[in-house]
């Protein structure tokens, strides 16, 4: 017979060729019987051949093909390096599913484009014989050792590193590893970026599925070209991912149609007679939504057995040119079978004469059956009843086929429309009845028997087979959905043929997805209890269950759990999650949670530097934590480019730029507070240094100046800041504040406002911290004044030539020649002298003598507004608090630069000027200053004594 001609129109049906039809008796079925096998796969490597082989000696292709074991699995083992190395790329075959093109494409198709169901890709036949060979240690210390039935041993591997992967592993891995999860974060954010809108949600869940696909492919390449076994844990995490957002787009692309399913088939007559098996159930797949999400479960799990199967393949021709038990064949030819060997190759000779195969033909059936269960978990069955025929077992292709739902599509036809082969088994109700009846027999080996199971329905003989969590819940959705099937036909199928009656056990199976979840749960395994506590078992188990309020509360304390750290690719998983839930509008879902998860991921996002990233995620969560998270950002940048760019990424999605960069001054302005000393203890004219906060503090100011329309806040901050370092005597620090707010920032704020309100005056609270700003202008200058006649008075004097001991003629000529040089000098530093004082004088008394009220006194409030008030009231207190530390040590400033330059009569006139009522400078001063002063005074009209022109306050006589 020719590969693949099952199911194809025009050929003969294998049943039709090799069992004349014999599957449909219900005897027969009850009598062939698939080969009993006796034990677990030894490794074929450390296998002998079997004692009568061994004694014959002769030169038979059967010994010929065990002499070249060794030889032909080493050739293996090196093909399989490319195989498994090279990913294939296929989709779930049409095997199995019983919905309509039309509910694919609106279930499947539409909200998942991998859940289709392309052409099959056969199985490599130079695949790595995993049955037959010793697994690696690293693979034997993992939930299970047998990596092909394991068909879904991706979930179970997560967070089972062993001790060889770890520690023997390509550490080139790792690098391409980091790279993917940088390039999986961009991915997403421009996924989410491009679209917004809640409609296309479904869309947007596809794009995640792929952008997952995308950087697992990179990852497999990247492992098959340095010929690497070892598998960085972020593939595990990333298939698990890329599997769930399948799911989710599988069932929510259901659910968020399935009123346009009700509407099509509402009117819909589901009883009329002529309706075979396949269309009634096609049409009870369309009505009933939760039969139909329990089949996308299904093809959902059985396509994550496919992908597995597909990387790790296996052997496929198990027995020598299509011809079954070959070595057992060679024993009975050549007399050396013994007595507990079977007499005849019929199928039924095993069970009817009580003996046994080959050893060798017993181990090939044994991984035979394996590997055809492994297929029906991947939804292969065409695939399994090819190999059937490939390896000489036609009868079993056979068996397997009598599950298939019954078909004419010649009914209603034309007698000249040309006819097509029928599909499907009449009696399918007695192939299952049978199939019940020869599972009773113990002979047959586990895998066996869950291969019929899966197609019968019975659960308990399918469920030893499984070996992960979601094994099991593949073996209940799939009995569930037969089980509801069976239901279905019973009540609207109106045939004359007598229905089997099947065992109570069969209709006692969980067909509620909270039951079966209920029984997995409460499953005595180990296994299943600890795989079951993943977390993406948990996310998947909640989306089967449509529970999204339960999933963001799971969530969520996953995310405030403080004794486990979820890493950012975590997060990016449960933020995107949520964001999807979001979309889904649905109103039980508590907002709260919701947000602390998305805000975490800012703060990993932050945290780990992807700058670029944030503003997207951030306008996502309440304006209030919008403002904390993106200021939290904000305020470990320091380059004014990148300072820029956030800024802008900041608007283009929709932050209040304003608000967040006055939350950055002011949280790195409160930082590390600084108690202002006893000002009695300072020195006049003494510069603190500046320290690294200080620096930070200073550079923060730079956020307020990229935009015109943050001046105003810009000279509140830099005001506030100011403050404060001049109340600890950091002069240059506050110097530094001023000269980041550019120079033309009041005649900015006043452009600004007066295109906003015309002719209204500006606000008393914005007045006053424009004079304000003009206050701390002129203070400086006078500082900045008084620096410059220090430096010049004390360090620049020239100093005159020195008479020398023992003078010539010549020394004496150089020393008039330096003589008149110091002169012109002496004269020039006179008269900067003179100019500085003048300087000094000037600016110190602008300060003193400061117009609107005095130097840092606001504007009186006329309405005097509460609220305003209440506002100032720190900064009256800092504001006075400044008077009370400037303003004295002004004032000595002066006499100091007066009485040094020797005009005592100034430095008496001081004492009219703190006196003075106008200005009330002598408020300003302590009992100890005003005694100081007084000193310095008394100082100052002594030296004037000596003049006859004045008298001792410094008035003319």
């Amino acid at each position: 017979m020719s590969r693949g001609s099952i199911d194809r129109p025009g050929t003969t049906s294998i049943w039709e060729q090799e069992s004349e039809g014999s599957f449909q008796n219900a005897s027969f079925l009850k009598k062939s019987s698939l080969q009993r096998a006796t034990g677990f796969v030894p490794n074929l490597l450390g296998s002998q051949l079997s004692p009568a082989v061994a004694r014959s000696g002769k030169g038979s292709h059967v010994l010929r093909r065990r002499s070249e074991a060794t030889e032909r699995i080493q050739s293996s083992l090196a093909a399989l390096d490319v195989v498994v190395s090279t990913p294939q790329k296929s989709n779930r075959p049409p095997t199995g599913s019983l919905l309509k093109e039309r509910v694919l494409e609106a279930g499947l198709a539409f909200a998942s484009p991998s859940l289709a169901s392309p052409a099959q890709t056969p199985l490599s036949t130079t695949a790595r014989e995993l049955y037959d060979v010793d697994t690696p240690q690293a693979l034997e210390n993992t939930f299970y050792q047998d990596q092909t039935l394991s068909t879904r041993g991706e979930l179970s591997r997560l967070g089972q590193v062993t001790f060889l992967e770890e520690n023997q592993h390509d550490i080139t891995m790792e690098e391409p590893a980091i790279k993917t999860g940088k390039e999986l974060l961009h991915s997403f954010h421009q996924a989410l970026k491009s679209h917004p809108d809640r409609a296309d949600i479904l869309e947007l869940v596809s794009l995640f599925e792929k952008a997952c696909q995308e950087e697992l492919e990179k990852l497999k390449g990247l492992q098959a070209y340095s010929r690497s076994t070892y598998r960085p844990p972020m593939m595990t995490e990333l298939n698990l991912e890329r599997s769930t957002w399948q799911l989710v787009g599988a069932l929510y692309g259901d659910r968020i149609n399935h009123d346009q399913y009700d509407d099509a088939v509402e009117h819909m007559d589901l009883m009329l007679s002529n309706r075979s098996d396949k269309e009634l159930v096609n049409e009870f797949f369309e009505k009933d939504s939760s039969v139909r999400q329990a089949q996308l479960v299904v093809d959902w799990l059985e396509k994550n057995a496919l992908s597995n199967l597909e990387e790790h393949p296996c052997k496929i021709n198990y027995f020598a040119d299509t011809i079954s038990w070959d070595n057992t064949l060679h024993d009975l030819q050549h007399g050396i079978g013994g007595k507990s060997a079977v007499s005849s190759l019929d199928i039924d000779a095993p069970t009817r004469e009580g003996k046994h195969l080959s050893d060798l033909d017993e181990k090939d059936e044994l991984s035979f059956s394996k590997h055809l269960f492994a297929c029906i978990c991947a939804g292969q069955l065409s695939k399994a009843q090819e190999l059937c025929v490939e390896c000489g077992q036609p009868w079993k292709a056979a068996v397997l086929e009598g599950w298939r739902l019954y078909h004419d599509p010649n009914r209603g036809k034309s007698v000249y429309d040309e006819l097509v082969p029928v599909e499907g088994n009449t009696m399918r109700s007695k192939w299952k009845q049978s199939c019940w009846e020869m599972l009773k027999d113990p002979d047959y080996s586990v895998y066996e028997k869950a291969l019929l199971s899966a197609l019968c329905g019975n659960l308990r003989l399918l469920l030893p087979a499984c070996q992960s969590y979601l094994d099991y819940t593949w073996a209940y959705f799939k009995v569930m959905v037969d089980v509801l099937m069976e239901q279905n036909l019973r009540s609207l199928s109106h045939t004359d043929e007598e229905v089997a009656d099947l065992p109570t056990e069969y209709w006692t199976a969980p067909f509620t997805p909270e039951a079966i979840f209920q029984e997995i749960d409460a499953s005595p395994s180990p296994l299943i209890q600890k795989q079951r506590q993943e977390h993406f078992y948990q996310v998947q188990k909640l989306v089967i269950l449509n529970d999204m309020k339960g999933l963001v509360s799971l969530m969520h304390g996953w995310v405030v759990d403080k004794n486990k750290t979820l890493t950012i690719h975590q997060l990016r998983f449960l933020s995107h999650l949520v964001i999807f839930i979001t979309g889904l509008g649905i109103e039980e879902v508590e907002e709260e949670k919701c947000t602390e998860i998305l805000e975490a991921f800012v703060r990993s996002l932050t945290h780990s530097g992807y700058h670029s990233l944030v503003a997207l995620y951030a306008a996502r969560v309440d304006f209030d934590r919008q403002i904390r998270c993106y200021a939290e950002l904000l305020e470990g940048i320091n380059v004014t480019d990148e300072q820029k760019r956030c800024l802008d990424l900041g608007k283009e999605a929709g932050l209040d730029i304003a608000a967040i960069t006055k939350s950055v001054v002011e949280n790195i302005r409160n930082m590390d507070p600084q108690e202002v000393g006893d000002v009695s203890a300072l020195e006049l004219g003494r510069e603190v240094e500046i320290t690294k906060a200080d620096r930070h503090k200073i550079e923060v100011i730079s956020w307020l100046v990229f935009e015109e329309s943050q001046r105003e806040e810009a000279i509140k901050q830099g005001n506030s800041l100011i403050r404060a370092f001049l109340a600890m005597r950091k002069h240059m620090a506050a110097r530094e504040v001023f000269h980041k707010i550019p120079p033309n920032s009041i005649e900015v704020i006043q452009r600004n406002w007066k295109m906003k309100a015309g002719s209204e005056p500006l606000p008393l609270a914005l007045s006053n911290d424009m004079k304000e700003y003009t206050c701390i202008q002129a203070y400086l200058d006078a500082i900045d004044a008084f620096n410059a006649w220090f430096q010049h008075f004390h360090h620049k004097k020239p100093a005159p030539p020195t008479q020398p001991l023992q003078s010539g003629f010549s020394d004496q000529l150089a020393l008039e020649q330096k003589l008149k040089q110091y002169h012109v000098e002496i004269g020039r530093w006179e008269e900067m002298k003179c100019s500085l004082i003048s300087d000094v004088e000037e600016k110190i008394e602008n300060v003193l003598c400061f117009v609107g009220g005095g130097w840092m006194v606001d504007q009186p409030d006329p309405n005097d507004d509460d609220s305003i008030r209440d506002r100032e009231d720190s900064r009256t207190n800092q504001m006075e608090l400044l008077r009370k530390l400037c303003l004295p040590q002004l004032t000595l400033l002066l006499h100091s630069v007066l009485h040094s330059s020797g005009m005592y009569a100034k430095c008496l006139k001081l004492a009219d000027l703190v006196a003075a009522e106008k200005f009330h400078l002598y408020q300003e001063f302590s009992q100890d200053e005003l005694q100081k002063l007084l000193q310095l005074l008394h100082k100052s009209a002594v030296s004037l004594a000596g003049d006859t022109r004045q008298d001792v306050f410094g008035y003319d006589f």
